[in-house]
């Protein structure tokens, strides 16, 4: 994050990126799909979402452990409380990721169409995998 050097308010573009970076702005209960970038931050919402039993965090907020369904026309997904398992691979993740990356739009058809089969019990996770890999490996040769 930077401000423009020749910017005619630096003062309010510097307390607007300081407002992003506060903690009580950070901690925000509406922000419930995104990730905090402060470190303590993001460990406290990892805390919130490996929650088993209900707390009250240090600004006050009533934390209750996730249990709620997303759906998507007729596949759901029951949401629980992140095991230590799957913390300590999301951590892995954002800890070793060095690039970002943007998206592209045929990948992502790729993955959705390939998916669907695996939820539906029809294939396995493996046969699905092996499926995307070289679907999408075969379209990044080709598009070299």
């Amino acid at each position: 994050t930077s401000i423009y050097a020749k910017s005619e308010n630096k003062e309010g573009a510097w307390q607007f990126i300081r407002t992003l970076m506060l903690k009580e702005y950070q901690n925000k209960q509406w922000r419930m799909t995104c990730m905090p970038t402060r470190k303590d931050c993001f460990e406290q919402k990892m805390k919130e979402k490996m929650a088993i039993e209900k707390y009250i965090d240090e600004f006050g907020n009533e934390i209750q452990p996730i249990d709620s369904v997303w759906g998507y026309y007729d596949f759901e997904v029951q949401i629980k409380p992140v095991s230590n398992e799957e913390a300590e691979m999301y951590l892995d993740l954002v800890n070793n990721t060095c690039e970002v990356g943007e998206s592209n739009s045929f990948i992502i058809d790729i993955i959705l169409e390939e998916a669907e089969p695996f939820f539906d019990g029809s294939k396995s996770l493996d046969e699905v995998i092996q499926i995307i890999q070289n679907r999408i490996h075969t379209y990044v040769n080709e598009t070299r």
